[in-house]
């Protein structure tokens, strides 16, 4: 089971746990002997001799999970220590490394006891048969089974204190989902990480002054994610050098070329080696700021740096045209895909097909079983749009369609055969189709309501993205107050929208009524700063808290969509550190993959159901 970045809970029943600069595995224990498997379901029983005392320590036929560290004198992990240890497989150099740099297993769930399967139990249970079993555990420095506290501020306070990564938070109530990345586990670190791949190197003070990094481009390349020069060590040096000097060669591999200051005497390597980088924040731009070098990644392809490119459509700027291409089974005729739809930047369909394929495995969750408007840019933003409900004529028969009431209808007998994107290669067919924006409605297909409570905040000028994130910081404690979590994005235009996960057991009306409540509210508490009037003749210096967005008939842009700027912008989720620095802007495509790489998706939680909104 695997954590999603984020915040610490305001809310909710969570346990705290300190987060080890380690690596994770698996231990199994059966037949007399442990074994142990990494992340990747590699087993690397044969690099950490020492823990094979756990076959004795524990109940056959039990599974546990921790991360494996090696502490130095001061009791904190040090990860440069257990790098010596961890791709060692040669028994005699792995019994010598156990005593010159012991490793200890921090054992933080329990899966499997005694042949008992516990997956299913809420974690408050699996903790409490993990601390029994601790108490039987004989004494050793090689296992350990941490505390777990309940004050979330205090433990990552603790985790400064002591230099620890920082913290994960996790649902008292949750079962343990393996192999998902899920919600109700939250890795909360003092600092970001994210891992990069670099492109090149300068030299400084001494051989090597700083690394150049950069993310996958969605056309090929890297895009420039700044230098990376503190942190690395004398030892991280020269494993640095060691490793770089076969991948030299004489081009950039960034995408775009470097400002002079930047590429000043750089050194060129293939793109293929990636680093873990710890930084503060990111600018608008996606540099990163005040990188540190953490380490190496040899276990990480560069193409795991930023979302998959599904090998069919990689990258699409080497198909010919037209071409067919096949997709999940599903094949699909390219076209035109050097028709310009967005002159200002020159912008193709090509470019378009190919950002809707890297950004698919984030978009598809939240379009799956929700019906889908588009507006289709046929011969580019700044000419000719329409919207288009329907499915048109030529649909493919592998295209999910759904005959639906068409919402809002006051007979309830009209309908419409609406496209239902559940798939990749119904992504990549709208992307050809030139349907540039794509926007949803606040339910999905079969339920009784909306399970999303949206709230859209428009700017009146000069009212602008600033004001909005004002609002949107009081809009989300007041939602709170009626026990709704907020996330946020931006449209991609002007403004923004705040979401929220809720049960879908209440009519759109009630739903809408109660958004309409809270705007008139606020904008009562603040009449200089909001309105929840549409005139727009009362929005000027603004910014207009538009309720309606949860009508029956009202549709939103999806989240990651493109929108019909001059230049390709992107409705990008935002943390509400950056709302609340107001670090804000208009995210192009490039931008948004970048932020993915070392994100994920930030609106992972509106894909779990939510609490009714108060009637």
């Amino acid at each position: 089971m695997l954590a999603v970045t984020g915040a610490l809970p305001g809310d909710g029943d969570w346990a705290y746990e300190m987060k080890w600069d380690g690596v994770r595995a698996i231990a199994v224990v059966e037949g007399g002997q442990v074994r142990l498997y990494a992340r990747s379901g590699a087993e690397v029983t044969a690099a950490y001799p020492e823990l094979a005392g756990l076959a004795d320590a524990v109940d056959p036929d039990t599974v546990l999970d921790g991360e494996i560290v090696v502490l130095d004198a001061a009791g904190r992990p040090s990860f440069a220590a257990l790098a010596e240890r961890m791709h060692v497989r040669d028994r005699s150099r792995a019994a010598q490394l156990a005593g010159s740099a012991p490793v200890t297993y921090m054992i933080f769930d329990l899966l499997r006891l005694a042949g008992e399967s516990h997956l299913a139990e809420p974690y408050h249970r699996r903790r409490q048969l993990l601390e029994e079993l601790a108490g039987r555990l004989p004494a050793s420095r090689h296992w350990l089974v941490p505390p777990s506290f309940d004050d979330g501020p205090a433990t990552l306070a603790a985790a400064t204190e002591h230099s620890l990564e920082g913290v994960v938070a996790k649902r008292r109530d949750s079962p343990y989902r393996p192999g998902e990345r899920s919600t109700e586990w939250l890795k909360i670190k003092r600092d970001e990480t994210g891992d990069f791949v670099i492109g090149g190197w300068r030299p400084g003070a001494r051989r090597l002054g700083a690394l150049l990094v950069g993310s996958p481009a969605a056309g090929g390349g890297l895009v420039y994610r700044g230098r990376v020069g503190g942190g690395i060590s004398a030892a991280a040096e020269r494993a640095l050098l060691t490793a770089l000097a076969p991948l030299r060669t004489d081009t950039s591999p960034f995408a775009e070329p470097l400002t002079r200051d930047d590429a000043r005497d750089a050194t060129w390597v293939r793109p293929e080696l990636v680093v873990e980088v710890r930084y503060g924040q990111q600018t608008p731009d996606g540099r990163l700021r005040f990188p540190r070098f953490v380490r190496l990644r040899p276990d990480k392809p560069s193409t795991q740096a930023g979302p998959p490119v599904p090998p069919a459509l990689a990258p699409v700027s080497q198909l010919d045209r037209p071409t067919l291409v096949t997709i999940e089974g599903r094949t699909l005729e390219l076209s035109n895909l050097d028709k310009v739809l967005y002159p200002a930047s020159g912008y193709t369909k090509g470019e378009v097909i190919d950002y809707y394929a890297r950004v698919a495995p984030m978009l598809l969750p939240h379009l799956r079983d929700r019906a889908l408007t588009r507006i289709r840019y046929p011969n580019g933003v700044t000419e000719a749009s329409f919207f288009e409900k329907n499915a048109p004529a030529g649909t493919p028969s592998w295209v999910r369609t759904e005959t639906l009431p068409v919402p809002g209808s006051s007979t309830g007998r009209e309908t419409l055969d609406y496209v239902v994107a559940d798939d990749l290669a119904t992504v990549i067919w709208l992307a050809n189709l030139a349907a540039l924006e794509l926007h949803t409605h606040q339910w999905r297909i079969g339920a009784v309501g909306p399970d999303l409570l949206v709230l859209d905040l428009d700017p009146g000028p000069p009212a602008g993205l600033t004001e909005c994130a004002d609002v949107a910081l009081v809009l989300r404690d007041r939602l709170a107050r009626d026990g709704l979590a907020a996330v946020a994005k931006t449209s991609g235009k002007k403004g923004m929208q705040l979401y929220c996960p809720i049960s879908a057991s209440q009519p759109a009306a009630v739903v809408s009524g109660y958004a309409k409540r809270v705007a008139e509210e606020l904008a009562r508490a603040q009449p200089r700063k909001i309105t929840a009037q549409m005139a727009k003749r009362l929005r000027p210096g603004k910014v207009f808290i538009d309720w309606s967005q949860n009508a029956a008939a009202k549709t939103t842009v999806a989240p990651y969509s493109l929108r019909a700027e001059p230049s390709p912008t992107v409705s990008t989720p935002v943390t509400w550190d950056e709302v609340a620095g107001v670090e804000l802007g208009r995210y192009s495509p490039e931008q948004l993959l970048a932020r993915l790489a070392s994100y994920g998706d930030l609106l992972a939680p509106l894909l779990d159901p939510g609490p009714p909104v108060p009637e």
